[in-house]
C-alpha cells in the first residue's frame, strides 16, 4: 500500500479495524495528499516495530481532522509515524490514550506545522529511549496551547524531544510532571521561538545523563521562570549554556529550586 492513493482528493477516510501487524514501508505515503481525507483510525493495533511502516501517510491531507489509535501501546523502530501528519493543517483532534514507550527515530516531525492543533495529551506515556524520538513533533504547530505528558518518566536519548515546540508561538504550558531522567540534548532548542510560554517545572527530575541536557532550549522564548527540585540546583547550575539562561540570554531568566 506504500503511496497507494497519494495526492487523490476522493479518499474521504482511513480506517483500520482489524489490522495488528504493519510491515517495513506498508503504508508508506499511503494517504499523502488526500486533500479530501478527514479521518484515520487503527482500532486493534497495539505495536509497530518496522521502520517507516506509516511514515509520512498523511502528510499534506490538508482536510485531515482526527487521528486515532486508541489501542497503540508501543512503536519501536526507525522513523515509524516520521512525518506521519505533517503539514495537517485542519488536524485538531490526536489521540494517544494508552500508549507507553516510543523508541526509534519513531515520531520525529510527526504533526509539524499541524497549525490547527492546540492542544495533545499523552496520558499513558512513559518512556522515550532512542535518539531523535519525539524531534521536532510539534515544529511550527502555531496553534498549538498545551502538551501534557503526565506520566513520562524517562527520556534518555540522544535529542529525544529537540525542538519538539520550536515556533510553536501560541504555547503557554508544557506539563511534564513525572519527568524523571533526560539524556543528551534533550531539550536542545525545544522551546525555542515561544514567545506565549512564561514558566516550566520539572518537579520530580533527578537524573541528568548530559551537560548540554538543556541546549538553547529557552532561545527566542519569553519564559521568564523554570522551577527544578531543590536537589538538582548543584547539577542544573553546572550545565552549559546555564550562565546564558539556556540561550534565552544572561538575567533573563529566574531558575527556581522549589519543588
Amino acid at each position: 500500500w506504500n503511496g497507494m492513493f497519494k495526492n487523490n482528493p476522493l479518499v474521504h477516510s482511513a480506517w483500520f479495524q482489524n489490522v495488528q501487524v504493519i510491515g517495513t514501508d506498508a503504508l508508506k505515503e499511503c494517504y499523502y495528499g488526500c486533500t479530501g481525507l478527514t479521518y484515520a483510525k487503527f482500532d486493534n493495533l497495539e505495536l509497530i516495530a518496522s521502520a517507516n511502516t506509516l511514515r509520512s501517510m498523511c502528510a499534506n491531507c490538508t482536510s485531515l481532522e482526527t487521528i486515532d489509535f486508541p489501542t497503540l501501546r508501543d512503536i519501536t523502530g526507525g522513523n515509524v509515524l516520521y512525518a506521519f501528519a505533517q503539514g495537517c493543517t485542519a488536524l485538531t483532534d490526536v489521540r494517544f490514550p494508552v500508549l507507553q514507550s516510543i523508541n526509534g527515530s519513531s515520531m520525529a516531525y510527526c504533526f509539524q506545522n499541524c497549525t490547527s492543533l492546540e492542544s495533545v495529551n499523552f496520558p499513558a506515556l512513559q518512556t522515550m529511549n532512542s535518539n531523535g524520538c519525539a524531534q521536532n513533533i510539534f515544529d511550527g504547530c502555531t496553534g498549538l496551547k498545551g502538551v501534557h505528558f503526565y506520566t513520562l518518566k524517562t527520556a534518555s536519548g540522544n535529542q529525544a524531544m529537540a525542538k519538539a515546540f520550536f515556533n510553536c508561538a501560541s504555547l503557554q504550558f508544557a506539563d511534564f510532571p513525572s519527568l524523571e531522567s533526560i539524556g543528551q540534548d534533550c531539550f536542545s532548542n525545544a522551546f525555542s521561538g515561544c514567545t506565549s510560554l512564561t514558566s516550566l517545572s520539572f518537579p520530580k527530575l533527578n537524573t541528568l545523563n548530559s551537560t548540554n541536557s538543556f541546549r538553547n532550549f529557552l532561545t527566542g522564548s519569553y519564559v521568564e521562570e523554570v522551577h527544578f527540585p531543590a536537589a538538582m540546583e548543584e547539577k542544573i547550575t553546572a550545565l552549559n549554556d546555564f550562565a546564558t539562561c539556556f540561550g534565552r540570554g544572561e538575567g533573563t531568566v529566574q531558575f527556581i529550586f522549589d519543588l
